[in-house]
């Protein structure tokens, strides 16, 4: 009964059984059972005395083997036994470690470009958080950190211009990895598809002058919504990889993978990783000791959990192997491994915030309109540009970009969607309209 219980398991978990090769359920059955009594010949001497725990890497692992002898096995042809056996073979000959699969650890602090403090609160946050990085890869070689929107890039730019050199520095080192593509975190639908095409656009331009390359990952860990023409962007900005996290905040269905690849709907595929964990509801167990822990908040991973990193202190059964990483060396073993995966097609649903979409009516009235007006705008600089037709002072094509600049940064998903938190709402108009009255006050004779 419970061997019977074990293949109910293998057949539950999504995206494992690519064929049937059995014909019928009892079949199946009779194979795994006449597997697992042949199991123990030749095999190590420990191989049955060690029980896997419910939700422990290794049980799943095995399960997974499990189902590949499946597939392979054939009951009423005999020659097709080995090739299972061998697989079996391969999964008990592995010892303390080897088993393991391995966390591909990378520094990392999401900062909200709009949040409750105003704008010039989170251009010293990223200051500080950033410097702190630089002193941790000064005393760390082998440090990497991970940071995202262009937008923020630039404010550290212009107030910090020392501190940027330096980023620039650890960037060519390969230490302080640029990611996302995007002018910032911006929210996965309410903007439109323009809007969206000049968020990659704009970022990836800036990664380029700035940094001399181009992002690769598509880098959104918290939005509130996922537009099914997202990869048919991604791929047309040149970025076939993908990274989210807020899936874990689903209030009824858990996502039911964490690798997988995500198609849009013209049929462009990225590969996308869903990081399993959740901070908000982890326990406070060992085996979760690789989560980063912080020198503080909105700051980078402490030296002292480096240390554990660097030397795989924690290279136990059941614990996972711990290396210093990057998105890109992640995403390629990911890659070189993928054909097994599911792929996920349409729009990734996020079952919470979605009164967001609804709520302050007029704010999302006056973002569809700004929209229109851009384009207007826009066609009009392009004109003043082909002929060569001064419209005033700096109001030439370059005035349109730094318009949709300025634009584009309001989609931050708290910005343009949320609005129920009061101080988001007033310091980003004020921020909004600055520029404008400043246009108006310089052109008053």
């Amino acid at each position: 009964r419970s061997r019977g219980h074990v293949w109910s398991r293998v057949r539950s978990i999504p995206g494992v059984v690519g064929q049937e090769v059995m014909s019928g359920a009892g079949q199946c059955v009779s194979a795994v059972l006449f597997l697992l009594s042949h199991w123990p010949v030749g095999l190590p001497s420990s191989a049955s005395s060690q029980l896997l725990g419910e939700g422990e890497q290794r049980g799943y692992q095995a399960l997974f083997t499990a189902n590949e002898m499946v597939n392979l096995c054939e009951p009423t042809n005999p020659s097709s036994f080995p090739a299972a056996r061998s697989l079996a073979q391969k999964f008990f000959s592995q010892r303390n470690g080897e088993s393991q699969h391995t966390v591909h650890a990378m520094g990392h602090c999401h900062i909200d470009s709009a949040w409750l403090w105003p704008y010039e609160e989170t251009i010293r946050k990223c200051a500080r958080s950033w410097v702190t990085v630089i002193r941790l890869m000064e005393k760390n070689p082998h440090m990497v950190f991970t940071c995202s929107q262009a937008q923020q890039f630039d404010w550290v730019k212009s107030w910090y211009p020392g501190l940027f050199s330096q980023i620039q520095h650890y960037v060519k080192k390969g230490q302080f990895i640029p990611v996302g593509g995007t002018w910032v975190e911006m929210d996965g639908n309410l903007p439109s598809g323009e809007s969206m095409v000049r968020q990659f656009l704009e970022g990836q331009r800036f990664f380029k002058q700035e940094f001399g390359n181009y992002c690769k990952e598509f880098w959104l860990p918290d939005t509130f919504g996922y537009s099914a023409q997202l990869p048919q962007l991604m791929q047309g900005s040149g970025i076939t990889r993908f990274l989210t996290q807020k899936l874990s905040w689903n209030l009824v269905n858990t996502f039911p993978h964490n690798t997988f690849f995500w198609e849009g709907l013209d049929g462009s595929q990225v590969l996308t990783h869903f990081p399993p964990g959740n901070s908000y509801e982890m326990k406070g167990k060992v085996e979760d000791a690789v989560n980063t822990t912080t020198c503080g908040r909105s700051q980078g991973v402490s030296q002292y959990w480096l240390y554990f990193i660097d030397c795989n202190v924690f290279l136990i059964v059941s614990n996972p192997r711990v290396q210093m990483s990057s998105p890109d060396r992640l995403f390629s073993e990911l890659e070189a491994d993928s054909s097994l995966l599911c792929t996920w097609t349409g729009e990734l649903f996020l079952e919470l915030h979605n009164g967001t979409y609804t709520t302050q009516a007029q704010i999302k009235l006056g973002n569809r309109q700004c929209e229109t007006l851009l384009h207007d705008v826009e066609v009009a600089s392009s004109l003043a540009l082909s002929t060569k037709l001064e419209l005033g002072e700096g109001m030439t094509y370059g005035f349109s970009i730094y318009l949709t600049e300025l634009f584009i940064v309001l989609h931050r998903h708290r910005t343009v969607t949320t609005w129920y938190f009061r101080p988001i709402l007033n310091h980003s108009l004020a921020w909004y309209f600055r520029p404008f009255l400043s246009l108006v006050f310089q052109t008053i004779p």
